[in-house]
């Protein structure tokens, strides 16, 4: 039985079923729940190759709030969407960083027993993300196909 489960989303319609089936099983479980978005941030990662204008970064954090901003919309607007109209308390949490870093430090800071992710299936194998999640969070990862079999 889970407790506490984190899911991870990218925010595009291939990753619904993960969120709905991660909002499902959480309430099955009487568990508690959050989804989380991790917003990619390159340009900390790459100041060290090159001199970054004081400007430059200001741009950038200025950039990053309102693009910030602009998912927790989303990210509520499409929990709102597949909760179905049952009753479930959402946390949700936006991140910047590397995504497979971010998704294994929340779920290991918040307890979390389960990972809810998705995968485009685009391929036989999952997911760079999602491949990347299974291995490092030392955790439970369950991964749901962008189109699950009926």
């Amino acid at each position: 039985m889970y407790r506490n489960i984190l899911i991870a989303t990218d925010l595009l319609p291939t990753s619904g079923p993960a969120l709905r089936e991660g909002l499902r099983l959480a309430r099955s479980q009487g568990a508690t729940v959050a989804v989380l978005y991790v917003i990619e941030v390159w340009m900390v990662e790459r100041q060290w190759f090159t001199r970054v204008s004081q400007g430059d970064i200001a741009f950038h954090k200025d950039f990053l709030a309102r693009e910030e901003e602009a998912v927790s919309r989303e990210l509520s607007a499409q929990i709102d969407r597949a909760r179905s109209d049952q009753p479930l308390d959402v946390d949700t949490l936006v991140r910047q960083g590397r995504a497979p870093d971010e998704i294994a430090a929340v779920a290991a800071q918040r307890g979390c027993d389960l990972i809810v992710i998705g995968t485009r299936g685009r391929s036989e194998t999952l997911g760079s993300v999602a491949e990347q999640v299974v291995r490092i969070a030392g955790r439970p990862v369950l991964v749901i196909p962008a189109d699950p079999p009926r």
